[in-house]
C-alpha cells in the first residue's frame, strides 16, 4: 500500500527568541490523503451524472431568487433559458406562467418536505413549450428544481389522442348513418305490419306495436352514443354548449337528475375543449356506472385566468385507497389533464359522493 509521508521543519529558537536550530518532523498523512482521494472521486462521479442529466437543475431559494443551476445544451433554444440566472429572481427573468408555478411548488414542498411534480407550458413567439418539472426541499430554505422540455413528447401524445379521436368520430359516424338508417327501416316496416295487424283486429298488433317502440328506443339511444363519441356540437358551438348538450343526453340515457351551468363567455381553444370535454363525459360516466349516482351537478367556469370544470355527484363516492388502484377512467382523465396541462383533483366527499375538478389555466397570447 502507498504511504504518503508529510515532511515539516519547526525553528528552535532561544530565550531571547534568536534561531538556535530546527526540528523535522514526519507524519503518515496516507489515511487523509486517500479521504481526500476519495472525495474527489466521489465528486467527480456526481458531476458526470449531474451532466449527464439532460435536464435543466436548479437551487432556488424560498424568495425565488436562483443559487446555482445546471443548464444542459438542448434548453439553449428554449423560453427559460438564460445565460445568467444566479442572482436573478424567476420572476424577473421568466414567463408569468412558468415562475408562479415553480414559485409555488417550491414553497410547497419545503412546507411539507415532499416532492412536488407538476406539468407547466409557456407561449414564445406563437408556440407552446412545456415542461415538466419536480421539485424537492435541499436546505431549510432552498428547493432543488429538475426541469424536463417535454414539448415534443406532448405533441407526439397529441396526435395520438388525434388519432383516437377520430377513430370516435368514424365509429360514431358509421352509428348514425349506417345502423340508425338501418333501425329506422326496420321500426317503419315494423309500424306498417302493426298497423295491419290493427286493421284485421289481430291481439299480435300489441305485440308489433312493442316491437316498435323498442326500435325507436334503440335508434334514439344509437344516435346520443354516437353524438357522445363525435361530438359536433363541439366544433360548430363551444365547449359551453356541448357540455349543456352532453348533460341533457345523460339525462335521457341513464334516466338521472344531472344539471349544468356555466358563466364562460368566451371562447377555449379546440383542442384543450376537446380534453376538458371528455373529462367531463368521463367524470359524469364514472359517477353513474361506479358511484350509483341519482343526481350529478356540472359547472364550467371562468374564473380570470383559469377555466374550472367540477363534477360532482351524490353516489357512494370514490374508494379512500384509488389511490392505488386507478381505473382505466380515472388514469384516462389524469392523462387529458396533464395533456394540457391542467389540474385534476378528486376529493371523496364528507357528506358522500365524490367532487372532480379540471383547473385549466390559459396560456395568454
Amino acid at each position: 500500500m502507498e504511504k504518503w509521508i508529510s515532511n515539516a521543519a519547526v525553528d528552535i529558537r532561544n530565550e531571547k527568541g534568536e534561531l538556535v536550530g530546527s526540528l523535522g518532523l514526519l507524519q503518515d498523512i496516507t489515511d487523509r490523503k486517500n479521504t481526500e482521494n476519495a472525495l474527489r472521486e466521489n465528486e467527480a462521479r456526481i458531476s458526470a451524472l449531474v451532466q449527464a442529466i439532460p435536464d435543466l437543475i436548479m437551487r432556488i431559494n424560498k424568495e425565488g431568487l436562483c443559487l446555482d443551476y445546471k443548464l444542459p445544451k438542448e434548453f439553449h433554444a428554449s423560453p427559460l433559458f438564460m445565460e445568467n440566472m444566479i442572482g436573478q429572481n424567476i420572476f424577473d427573468v421568466w414567463p408569468s406562467e412558468a415562475s408562479h408555478s415553480l414559485f409555488f411548488y417550491v414553497q410547497r414542498s419545503l412546507e411539507t418536505g415532499k416532492a412536488e411534480l407538476f406539468e407547466f407550458q409557456v407561449r414564445l413567439n406563437g408556440e407552446i413549450y412545456k415542461y415538466d418539472a419536480k421539485i424537492v426541499a435541499s436546505g431549510e430554505n432552498e428547493g432543488l428544481a429538475i426541469i424536463r422540455d417535454i414539448t415534443q413528447k406532448k405533441q407526439l401524445e397529441k396526435e395520438i389522442l388525434m388519432i383516437r379521436e377520430m377513430e370516435r368520430k368514424r365509429i360514431g359516424d358509421e352509428l348514425h348513418d349506417d345502423l340508425c338508417q338501418s333501425l329506422t327501416g326496420a321500426a317503419i316496416k315494423s309500424k306498417i305490419l302493426e298497423d295491419r295487424l290493427a286493421k284485421q283486429s289481430l291481439k299480435e298488433a300489441e305485440e308489433s306495436a312493442d316491437i316498435t317502440k323498442i326500435i325507436n328506443q334503440a335508434i334514439t339511444k344509437t344516435r346520443m352514443i354516437a353524438k357522445g363519441l363525435h361530438p359536433i356540437d363541439l366544433e360548430i358551438y363551444g365547449l359551453k354548449k356541448s357540455l349543456a348538450s352532453l348533460v341533457e343526453n345523460m339525462k335521457t340515457l341513464f334516466n338521472i337528475s344531472c344539471s349544468f351551468k356555466s358563466n364562460l363567455a368566451s371562447s377555449v381553444d379546440f383542442d384543450e375543449s376537446i380534453h376538458i370535454y371528455r373529462i367531463a363525459q368521463e367524470a359524469i360516466i364514472n359517477a353513474i356506472k361506479h358511484g350509483q349516482a341519482k343526481r350529478v351537478w356540472v359547472e364550467l367556469m371562468d374564473m380570470e385566468d383559469h377555466i374550472v370544470l367540477r363534477v360532482e355527484d351524490d353516489g357512494v363516492g370514490i374508494p379512500s385507497d384509488y389511490e392505488k388502484n386507478r381505473g382505466m377512467g380515472i388514469r384516462i382523465m389524469n392523462y387529458r389533464a396533464r395533456t394540457i396541462g391542467a389540474y385534476l383533483d378528486i376529493q371523496r366527499l364528507i357528506s358522500g359522493g365524490t367532487l372532480i375538478t379540471c383547473s385549466y389555466r390559459r396560456i395568454p397570447n
